[in-house]
């Protein structure tokens, strides 16, 4: 896979874009419209608060679960595996993340258009709902 991405970060809002080509694009993305199945990430953020860590984002982000990735360095497991194959390698909708200010702690919550999917489908479709919390013992932590 071919990846190209750029990031922007302001003290209040902050924006990722990520194309991509190759095999991967091809076949897990195949369901989706011709322009989507280019985009590994596209997404916006603005910080809610000027005190606080926090963050709302919007658009196609990478999944908060699983252990898979397009990326092989981001990858739990280095073949197939069932936790691999049963997690979505992204999600789109809205993120709200609040980091600590030591680092260690990320907790999110988001609304999201269904498993692995950018274009909402054709049926009607209930949203998908998420969590996360990721501790990071210390700063070396990934």
């Amino acid at each position: 896979m071919l990846l190209a991405k750029a990031n922007l970060l302001n003290e209040k809002y902050r924006a990722n874009v990520g194309l991509m080509a190759g095999n991967y694009a091809q076949y897990n993305l195949s369901s989706e419209p011709t322009w989507a199945q280019f985009i590994y990430e596209a997404n916006i953020g603005i910080k809610l608060s000027n005190k606080k860590n926090i963050w709302l984002d919007a658009g196609i982000l990478p999944s908060h679960i699983g252990s898979e990735s397009a990326i092989s360095a981001d990858c739990w497991t280095l073949t197939r595996s069932m936790v691999a194959e049963n997690s979505p390698y992204y999600e789109t909708g809205l993120k709200v993340s609040y980091t600590s200010k030591n680092e260690k702690l990320l907790l999110s919550g988001l609304f999201l258009n269904g498993w692995q999917k950018i274009r909402k489908p054709d049926y009607y479709q209930y949203p998908s709902f998420g969590t996360q919390v990721n501790y990071k013992p210390t700063k070396n932590s990934h």
